[in-house]
């Protein structure tokens, strides 16, 4: 995951990006836009700094990042060591229109933000 987190998104954005980390509902609580308004929240966020968001979605999410504007980069195949499973989880983008211009130059300052957030 680091090697494809830094050839789709690093290389590209330099560090000036939020990635989005896990994201799960409980099943109890699924389709009631729990989701979809803990990434509004994400990109808000990111919006504000004029940064993009990446996120690897499961196939699960698939949709609901297609629905907020994220765009495919490129499907990744996550395997463990020693196990014969594997499973496909898109690289997606979301680009805010008041986006940084982004080279592929290294960026100095480190300001990628991690933002997470869960429900109980």
């Amino acid at each position: 995951m680091a090697k494809s987190r830094k050839q789709l998104f690093d290389d590209c954005y330099g560090k000036c990006y939020v990635q989005l980390q896990i994201l799960a509902t409980h099943p109890d609580y699924q389709r009631r836009g729990a989701g979809a308004a803990l990434c509004n929240w994400g990109i808000e966020g990111a919006r504000r700094r004029g940064m993009a968001v990446s996120v690897f979605a499961s196939p699960m999410g698939w949709n609901l990042y297609s629905r907020l504007g994220f765009r495919l980069k490129a499907p990744v195949t996550m395997e463990v060591d020693g196990d014969d499973e594997s499973i496909v989880v898109m690289a997606m983008i979301y680009e805010p229109k008041n986006a940084i211009s982004w080279t592929t130059e290294t960026v100095e300052t480190d300001c990628r933000y991690v933002l997470a957030k869960s429900i109980r």
